[in-house]
């Protein structure tokens, strides 16, 4: 083959392979970050004069505690969503919307960041056990949030365990597996939980 005939062949190529490579990028989806959406619409309560609470970091089971969206497809296969994340570590996000929570509900007088050198009368300690989008059955997808409560009394010595309860969420997806649907589901199961919790502890 003649040089200027090789020439205008690799030219070709060329020609042919960068504009593929073009269309190869644009089928790869963009990532999408979500955080959990709960608020509290109640009246705020009347403190115990001289209670302070302090939210103790969230634990998350080790399955879950990724930021990436995580699915049961089947009884014992799961698999994570690289593409789908929670906009910072769900630890974060959900220790984040508890403390905002106590905060407004106002049943104790002060509730302490995470970070708070101050003693605090009350420790509250929240274990994720579960949290996952459950489409083993697809014709009734569910959003799967687990929680596991203790509340330490503090102002004894030593502290004592007053509290200690699991609540198990389960929230229908209505056919629907979208990402968007299954955050819209736990932040439900958030809620409820909060709510409950709340009533729970004002009670003690």
């Amino acid at each position: 083959m003649k040089k200027r005939d090789l020439f205008l062949s690799l030219l070709l190529s060329l020609v042919l392979v960068f504009p593929g490579c073009a269309n190869l990028e644009k089928i790869y989806p963009d990532k999408n970050f979500y955080v959990l959406d709960v608020s509290r619409n109640a009246e705020a309560l009347i403190p115990i004069k001289g209670s302070i609470l302090k939210v103790r970091p969230v634990q998350i089971a080790p399955y879950f505690e990724s930021r990436e969206l995580v699915y049961r497809k089947k009884d014992l296969t799961f698999e994570s969503d690289f593409y789908n994340q929670f906009f910072a570590s769900p630890r974060d996000v959900i220790t984040e919307e508890i403390s905002e929570w106590f905060k407004k509900a106002n049943l104790f007088e002060h509730v302490l960041d995470t970070a708070s050198a101050l003693e605090a009368t009350h420790i509250l300690e929240v274990e994720v056990l579960s949290l996952y989008g459950d489409y083993s059955n697809r014709s009734t997808p569910k959003a799967i949030i687990d929680f596991k409560v203790i509340l330490i009394d503090n102002s004894v010595m030593p502290p004592k365990i007053i509290f200690d309860r699991e609540y198990p969420r389960e929230v229908i997806l209505d056919n629907n597996i979208a990402p968007q649907k299954l955050i819209e589901g736990w932040s439900q199961g958030l809620n409820t939980f909060l709510v409950e919790l709340e009533t729970e502890l004002s009670q003690l």
